[in-house]
């Protein structure tokens, strides 16, 4: 039996940039779900004065309370 170099190698061989874009990507989806679907996220993000759409970049993620 073979053993594969890659669980997800679509994911594991991208670029930085691909790569980056990608978890933007995947943290957006999360931080909406946490928004729209908890009340206790919504008043923490409320709070805090962030909305999930204001993640533009991988730094901006520190302006969110901890998930």
């Amino acid at each position: 039996m073979s053993e594969k170099q890659y669980w997800d190698s679509a994911v594991e061989t991208q670029s930085r940039e691909q790569l980056e874009a990608y978890q933007l990507q995947q943290l957006r989806k999360h931080l909406e779900w946490a928004y729209t679907q908890s009340p206790y996220y919504k008043a923490s993000f409320d709070k805090a004065g962030v909305k999930p759409e204001d993640l533009h970049t991988l730094d901006d993620l520190r302006r969110f309370p901890f998930v």
